[in-house]
């Protein structure tokens, strides 16, 4: 595709936060190969423990003392996580609880989800000083650009600690949930051009 020649030649690090998982992983890119320098990640931390520690803390803040249904709990989990997307576009968000002890508004700020998962924040961090320190023992000293991939990467927080951690660095973020299938597709004609490469030279 257009857009993967125009990498040809950089070092890109692509930065993988989905729902249950954080994956990492620094490549020098070809038009002919993607070579991988530093595989990393976290196979337990996604976007969906950012909805816990929300959940969490909206029952802390809004219904302490208050009884929900089953299915208002689900549907709390459901508003819970609308919330975070919603955070991740707007300052402040609002939306409606039933409990049996009558309908109570919840408002949420960005600053208070960006505050109640801090923890989460850094645990990421402490992921990217790792993949820092292999490049480093790997003398890579040029990062050209970041590639977003996966939905939580939406969050402003993420976007805010890639910037702080790789200074200058050009981030993209087109079709974050996407780049994992466009991924797969470029890496497919890539074994396909190989086979057909070595199929003629039989």
């Amino acid at each position: 595709t257009d857009s993967f020649k125009s990498l040809d030649g950089k070092t890109c690090l692509v930065f993988d936060l989905g729902g249950g998982t954080l994956d990492i992983v620094v490549a020098r890119v070809t038009e002919s190969s993607i070579n991988e320098i530093v595989i990393d990640g976290d196979l337990s931390l996604g976007g969906s423990d950012w909805d816990v520690e929300l959940l969490k803390y909206i029952r802390e803040k809004c219904l302490s003392g208050n009884h929900l249904d089953k299915d208002i709990e689900q549907e709390l989990m459901i508003k819970t996580e609308m919330a975070k997307k919603h955070l991740s576009e707007k300052i402040e968000t609002q939306f409606g609880v039933s409990t049996r002890e009558g309908r109570i508004n919840v408002t949420l700020t960005r600053q208070e989800f960006d505050k109640c998962t801090r923890h989460l924040r850094e645990e990421v961090r402490n992921v990217l000083c790792r993949v820092q320190r292999k490049m480093k023992e790997k003398n890579v000293d040029k990062l050209d650009m970041i590639i977003l991939s996966g939905g939580a990467t939406r969050m402003p927080q993420i976007r805010e600690l890639l910037e702080e951690m790789f200074p200058g660095k050009r981030i993209s973020a087109r079709d974050v949930d996407c780049a994992v299938a466009n991924g797969a597709a470029i890496y497919a004609k890539l074994l396909r051009t190989k086979e057909k490469i070595r199929t003629s030279c039989q």
